[in-house]
């Protein structure tokens, strides 16, 4: 785990009470479910383009929010891992784009659900998994925030 020395974030883990095998499967399960929601919405984005009866509408630019905002969040992610975790304002803006595209997802299969004839070709089963996985990611991130609020380290509440 050497190159997770050099990370921040992990030392601050460390610091925290968390023991390497914790947080190897912590970011495991992280950088797994970002992943997987990255395939699930862009095979949505896919889906949605092979229908050449849907015109440009607002759910294609939903989509390619959503996907937009999810890889943001995981370069912000990376910025604050290994560079910037003592910026509040890098954490508020990661928070933010996580929290905002699970909205937004739920938006959006709000419209394929009422919408069922029109988006016949979008996987409805995917795209509600979609949103629990988004949930359980979000839940991971309060996870650690509740953790460093819990550690020794607080100064205060």
């Amino acid at each position: 785990m050497s190159y997770l020395d050099n990370m921040r974030v992990y030392k601050e883990m460390e610091n925290i009470g968390m023991e390497r095998e914790e947080i190897t499967v912590f970011s495991l399960i992280g950088f797994g479910l970002w992943a997987v929601l990255l395939w699930i919405f862009s095979e949505r984005y896919v889906e949605l383009n092979q229908d050449n009866s849907l015109p440009d509408n607002y759910l294609k630019n939903i989509t390619i929010t959503i996907l937009s905002f999810h890889i943001i969040t995981l370069i912000f992610t990376l910025f604050e891992s290994y560079y910037l975790n003592s910026n509040i304002w890098i954490s508020w803006i990661t928070i933010g784009l996580a929290i905002s595209a699970t909205f937004l997802n739920a938006t959006a299969i709000s419209v394929i659900i009422t919408d069922k004839n029109q988006y016949e070709n979008v996987n409805v089963n995917r795209s509600i998994s979609s949103l629990v996985l988004q949930c359980m990611a979000n839940a991971l991130m309060l996870s650690y925030i509740f953790r460093l609020i819990r550690s020794r380290r607080k100064i205060m509440y």
